[in-house]
């Protein structure tokens, strides 16, 4: 909502808040205190006198990009169904993975990766993971980013000759639903995804084949059998954990609604990431502010918190943020209750349309409408008013003028 600033209100206040002079922590990890949520109790409160609103808005901030997109708790986790994959047939091998699979997860350390980085960890984890399965797997898998699609390519390595048959399914409906990292990797959340590798024996060679619906039918003069590989249904998101920093407070309550919950949130404002890791996200809004309306009687405590677009709290391991909140102050308006039928036509009746919120206002005031209303007209309805203090004051002191006015009409008429 815009609202315009005027000109005799009080004065705008900025007020600056470091992380680092918090008075309380209200989230830890690994018993200490975390920077990107706390409250702070001012020395001086602000105070908001009774006919006065305050107007909210994010004056600027400084953040450091040391959170994670690859984060504990929110996209950590990949699960699968892991299994033997050798028969004549593909009844037979389907069969036997039937038979043998085992469902497992990795968990991936958090961090700051680039895709590539992240499939090479990813791998690592996987081959260590799946020898421990007790099915006997000594293979290879074979994981890389194929720029020209943003996609990945998903299998084992056919060139390593380990004469092996697996299949490996991933898992979107598991224990860590709310953990995956299908959206990182460029997965459709449904289960239906796999590759595997079996052993040829009339070849003598290791073949590998996934879901047709996700075949990649990409040749390539280096990769072997690509054609064949896994390739993700979606692009790869690397930021798909995180794609602003959201700046919440408890003084913000119900100017803005949020999507993710289709109700009113505590948003003070959002701050685009325009920075690469490591870097300081500023933000000072110049084109668009929004201002939240806050009906408090004094602002003595704020807590603030950073998180990402789901309401999931960053963390900025270790490092502290700076924000400018600014304060200002408008001269607040009475709302007026709509005018009811018999007031409608008794107020109408006697006073001027454009005069009518008016005298509406005064009365539900308890304060006197004599002199908004057509006093003459009134009296000749109501001649017992005569006798009213308040009208004779007001006839004393209005009956000469009108008697000037009427004579001065009189004149011009003539």
């Amino acid at each position: 909502m815009s609202y315009q600033l005027q000109e005799h209100a009080p004065p705008s206040k900025v007020v600056y808040v470091d992380s680092l002079d918090r008075d309380r922590s209200l989230t830890f990890r690994d018993g200490l205190g975390l920077s990107s949520h706390f409250s702070y109790t001012f020395t001086e409160s602000i105070p908001i006198p009774e006919n006065i609103d305050c107007l909210l808005s994010l004056h600027s901030a400084s953040i450091p990009y040391s959170f994670y997109n690859l984060r504990e708790g929110v996209n950590d986790i990949l699960e699968f169904d892991f299994g033997q994959y050798s028969g004549a047939n593909e009844t037979a091998r389907e069969s036997q993975y039937l038979s043998t699979k085992v469902t497992s997860f990795i968990t991936i350390p958090s961090g700051n990766y680039t895709i590539n980085t992240l499939l090479n960890q990813i791998v690592i984890l996987l081959e260590a993971k799946c020898q421990t399965l007790g099915l006997g797997f000594a293979g290879k898998f074979l994981m890389y980013f194929l720029k020209s699609k943003q996609k990945c390519i998903f299998s084992f390595d056919p060139s390593v000759g380990a004469s092996s048959s697996f299949k490996l399914q991933f898992r979107y409906n598991g224990t860590y639903t709310a953990r995956s990292s299908f959206t990182t990797l460029g997965l459709r959340k449904i289960d239906t995804q796999w590759f595997a590798q079996y052993y040829d024996e009339t070849s003598g060679e290791d073949i590998v084949v996934c879901n047709p619906d996700f075949k990649s039918d990409i040749q390539s003069a280096t990769q072997l059998q690509q054609q064949n590989m896994f390739l993700t249904p979606n692009a790869v998101d690397m930021a798909s954990s995180v794609r602003g920093v959201y700046i919440r407070t408890n003084l913000t309550t119900t100017s803005t609604l949020d999507t993710a919950t289709g109700n009113f949130s505590k948003i003070l404002s959002r701050v685009p990431i325009m920075v690469q890791t490591g870097g300081i996200i500023f933000f000072t809004p110049n084109d668009s502010v929004h201002k939240s309306k806050i009906s408090l009687k004094e602002i003595k405590t704020i807590e603030v918190r950073l998180t990402d677009e789901r309401n999931r709290l960053l963390d900025l391991n270790g490092l502290n943020f700076q924000i400018a909140i600014q304060f200002d102050f408008i001269y607040n308006k009475k709302v007026v209750a709509p005018l009811q039928k018999w007031e409608s036509r008794f107020i109408s009746h006697y006073t001027d349309r454009d005069k009518m919120a008016k005298v509406l206002e005064k009365l539900r005031n308890n304060e006197g409408t004599i002199d908004l209303v057509n006093l003459e007209k009134l009296l000749d309805d109501y001649p017992q008013l005569l006798s009213n203090d308040t009208v004779q004051e007001w006839l004393k002191e209005n009956v000469p003028k009108i008697k000037k006015k009427k004579e001065k009409k009189n004149k011009k008429i003539n």
